[in-house]
């Protein structure tokens, strides 16, 4: 069978393949229908966040924090997230670290303390910079940005999204 691409600016269409399959091909999930392909929407190029940890130590009295972040794809494509999954190389992460303010459930008066970006190691991991000199208080992170020439952020499957820290410990 033949396939023809035709692209307009308002959407993207495969003649000759089934309208459902078409659509899947350029998102992270498959519409609604009952077909073959809805029922596996995942592919083995979908990346996600596996994990995102804070790296913690001190200077004399200064208190300093990184985020350590590994990145992951459903090699499999079953849509799990799991240990087994190949960890990507090469994918570019953008982190922020954040410092609740003090109305609990409002993020709107939170405080942006820092942003770090870079790649990701032969492990999937990328580890942030300091952020130094931290006041006491609760802090958390999160992956703002994940991407790579060859992947896509199936962000359905990140395990982890703003896991929270407390200095002091």
């Amino acid at each position: 069978m033949l396939v023809v691409a035709v692209l307009t600016v308002a959407n993207v269409l495969l003649v000759g393949v089934p309208l459902d399959f078409t659509a899947a091909l350029f998102t992270d999930s498959a519409p609604a229908g009952n077909n073959a392909f809805t029922s596996h929407p995942c592919f083995p190029t979908g990346m996600y966040v596996w994990d995102l940890v804070f790296i913690s130590s001190t200077r004399g009295r200064n208190h300093d924090e990184r985020l350590r972040v590994t990145v992951r794809r459903d090699n499999d494509a079953d849509c799990a997230a799991e240990a087994t999954d190949a960890a990507v190389s090469g994918a570019t992460v953008t982190l922020e670290l954040w410092r609740q303010n003090n109305t609990p459930g409002n993020p709107n008066d939170d405080i942006l303390v820092g942003t770090d970006t870079g790649t990701t190691n032969n492990g999937g991991q990328f580890t942030t910079d300091n952020f130094r000199s931290l006041p006491n208080d609760t802090y958390y992170g999160r992956v703002v940005s994940l991407s790579h020439p060859g992947y896509f952020w199936k962000s359905g499957l990140d395990r982890v999204t703003s896991p929270t820290h407390t200095i002091p410990h």
